[in-house]
Parts: C-alpha cells; sequence; structure tokens
C-alpha cells in the first residue's frame, strides 16, 4: 500500500521511484520497436545489420540459356543485390539472412561478371567478383557430375571433391543425391559444408536433393534453388530440362502421391515432347546392398512409371556406397560415397544389383546425341565402374 503523507500526497521519495521505472519501460519499449515509429518510413535495419557480411556462397542453382539462378546468405538480416554487368538486381528477400536472384533475359552461350552487394548504415559491401556461363541455345551433348552423402567425415568429404575437381574439371552442373551435412539444423555443420564445396560453387551450378540429414533445414531452401510450391509450400521436388533430356528430383520423405501425379506428368510430357533421355533423382534408392536395402514405397510408387516411360538412369544415395543396378531396361545407380562413413555391402538383398562396391566415388555423366556414358571414380582417381546407355 502506498503511504501518503498528511496532505494526500504521494512522498518525494516514491513519486522518484515510479518516474525511474516508467523512464525504464520507454526506453525498453523504444528499443524493442526501432524508436519513433514514422509510417512513411522503413523501420532502421537491425543493429547487426550495419557489420553483415557474405556467410555463404554465392551458389548457382540452374542456369539455361536466357536464365540464371543464384543464392546467398549473410551473417545478419541485410539488404542486398546482384551487380550483373551494370545491372543491380535487388534480392528476392530484401531484409533476410538468406538471398536470391532468378535473372532473366540472359544471351545464350555468353560469360557473366557479378558481384554481390551488401548495403548496412556504413555503406555497401562487395563481394568477390564471379563469373558463369549460358549454354548454347542448341545443346546436343554436356556433360555433368553425380556425387551424395557428403556429411560427417570433413577429411573424406574433401578429399572426395578435390579429385572429383581434378578429374572431372568442368561440367555443365553437378547433383547432389542429398545428405549434405550431419544434421540440417546446426549451423556450423553448413559452414564447413560451404568451405568445402566452395570451389564447386566457383565452377559449376549445384543442383541437390533433400535426405533425411537435412531435417528439412530453412539452410537448404535458402540456399538452393528449390523452385516448386503448393498452397504456399516450398517443396524440394521439381523438374527442369536441359539440352535433350528431363530431369526428375523428388523427395521420399515428402507426401507421395502429388510426387506421384507430378512424375507421371513430367514423364508423359517429355515423351509427348520427344525428349531422349530421361533422369530421375532423390535420396533413398528403390534397390540397394546397404544398410538401407530395398525401399517398398518407391518400389510400388515410383519404379513402375521409370519404366513406364523408359526413364534412362536414375540416382540415388542413402546408401553409403557404389552400386548399379538394373531393372527392364532402366539403370538405378547409388551414388553415396562423398564422405559418410562408408556401409558393409549386404551381398543377396538386391536382386538386381550387377556391381557393389563400399568405396568414396564421384560420377560422370556424358550426354551425347546417341547414347549416355558413365564413368565412375574413387577418391584416388581410379575408374571403379564405366559402362554407355543407348537411347530407348
Amino acid at each position: 500500500m502506498s503511504r501518503m503523507n498528511p496532505s494526500g500526497r504521494i512522498s518525494a521519495r516514491l513519486l522518484g521511484i515510479l518516474l525511474a521505472l516508467l523512464l525504464i519501460s520507454t526506453s525498453q519499449l523504444l528499443a524493442r520497436s526501432g524508436g519513433k515509429h514514422n509510417p512513411n518510413k522503413p523501420p532502421a535495419p537491425p543493429a547487426d545489420q550495419v557489420n553483415a557480411q557474405l556467410r555463404w556462397g554465392p551458389v548457382l542453382g540452374l542456369i539455361t540459356p536466357d536464365a540464371a539462378s543464384i543464392k546467398w546468405a549473410t551473417t545478419a538480416p541485410a539488404t542486398c543485390a546482384l551487380e550483373l554487368q551494370g545491372r543491380v538486381v535487388p534480392s528476392m528477400n530484401p531484409q533476410g539472412v538468406y538471398h536470391g536472384v532468378m535473372l532473366t533475359g540472359l544471351e545464350p552461350d555468353t560469360a557473366y561478371s557479378a558481384a554481390i552487394s551488401i548495403s548496412s548504415k556504413t555503406g555497401v559491401r562487395k563481394s568477390p567478383a564471379f563469373s558463369f556461363r549460358t549454354p548454347p541455345a542448341k545443346l546436343d551433348a554436356f556433360s555433368f557430375v553425380v556425387m551424395g552423402d557428403t556429411r560427417t567425415n570433413h577429411a573424406d568429404h574433401q578429399r572426395v571433391v578435390q579429385s572429383m575437381l581434378k578429374n572431372f574439371p568442368r561440367p555443365a552442373f553437378i547433383i547432389n543425391t542429398g545428405d549434405l551435412v550431419e544434421n540440417g539444423q546446426q549451423t556450423l555443420m553448413w559452414d564447413k559444408f560451404f568451405d568445402i564445396e566452395r570451389p564447386i560453387f566457383e565452377r559449376m551450378p549445384f543442383i541437390p536433393a533433400i535426405g533425411n540429414h537435412e531435417k528439412k533445414a530453412a539452410t537448404f531452401f535458402g540456399m538452393f534453388q528449390t523452385p516448386m510450391s503448393t498452397q504456399n509450400e516450398v517443396h524440394a521436388w521439381h523438374s527442369f530440362r536441359y539440352g535433350n533430356a528431363v530431369f526428375v528430383i523428388l523427395d521420399p520423405l515428402d507426401a507421395i502421391p502429388p510426387q506421384t501425379e507430378f512424375l507421371d506428368r513430367v514423364l508423359a510430357r517429355a515423351k509427348a515432347d520427344g525428349v531422349k533421355w530421361k533422369f530421375v533423382v532423390w535420396h533413398a534408392p528403390a534397390f540397394s546392398s546397404g544398410n538401407h536395402g530395398n525401399n517398398p514405397q518407391i518400389i510400388q510408387a515410383w519404379v513402375p512409371l521409370l519404366e513406364k516411360y523408359g526413364v534412362t538412369c536414375g540416382f540415388f544415395g542413402h546408401d553409403h556406397l557404389y552400386e548399379r543396378s538394373e531393372k527392364a531396361g532402366v539403370v538405378h545407380l547409388t551414388i553415396g560415397g562423398g564422405g559418410a562413413p562408408l556401409y558393409t555391402v549386404r551381398r543377396g538383398q538386391n536382386p538386381y544389383s550387377k556391381l557393389v562396391k563400399s568405396v568414396f566415388h564421384t560420377a560422370l555423366v556424358s550426354v551425347g546425341p546417341d547414347r549416355v556414358d558413365v564413368t565412375v571414380e574413387d577418391d584416388k582417381g581410379g575408374v571403379i565402374d564405366s559402362f554407355s546407355m543407348p537411347a530407348r
């Protein structure tokens, strides 16, 4: 109960205490709200934005003859843009930590130089310049690299990357079959991943499937091109065409029925359009001689469509080994030797296995007018498998 003096007024001491509390509350409110609000002026950038720097990237997504996707991340929320030979393209997420642009109207078979600008109260920081090249409008032959399961063992991961860059230096792009990191919710693991993979990002577009170890992390969707969305939800499954080939990337951890319909629709359209080569990518293989074994759900839902539409080859991970399986003319490759702990081969559980080895590895896929050649090398540059696939 407040004590009143005989005249009924609050004591000077108590009045001082109340005023002090009022001042503290007001200052805390202003600190949270960013100061005096002006509806005609955007809020001041967060305090950390003063020193925001480039953390990850740039990461090149799919590059076509007339378009390119580029993503990056900053150490704190920041206002960013991409400077492309005198053209300034604002980030699609201007106040966050994940940033990206979709460049359109590009010229085929043309080299471009770009840099990222990061604006803050103290000025503008610019990343070192980087470059990329659009493919020709007519593309009958190209190559791409496949690797996967790069998590956990950083020294092995780095050795695989170095070997791949030495032996397969300039493919059109690289596909990762998933499990990029051990725990997608831990930022420090992404720091290590982006550090090891930086030489890849500097040279070629990077197109990953999502694995179970990504744990649907915001970093995966923030840093890599995932253009498919339904009902305001972003998904890790999508498709694209490149040259005379179609690629369908799926996510076995997402709802299966809509992806089955999507796979059916994309492959049917590709067949109707006369697309010669059809590739699919997802993390968990249908057939495997590794720890996880065969996957009945995928065998039932997706394998019949691969056979119905004459898919050339599928690329998968999840089991940490290399395996080539063949069923009804479709080649199934488990590419899971990117650095994660290798698994013991369990022979006899995969009836379609043609070759299986527990070894770190990457694969080079060379697409030509009449056939697709595949060369699989270990982390020392030795060839562990080599074969060709004709058009179907």
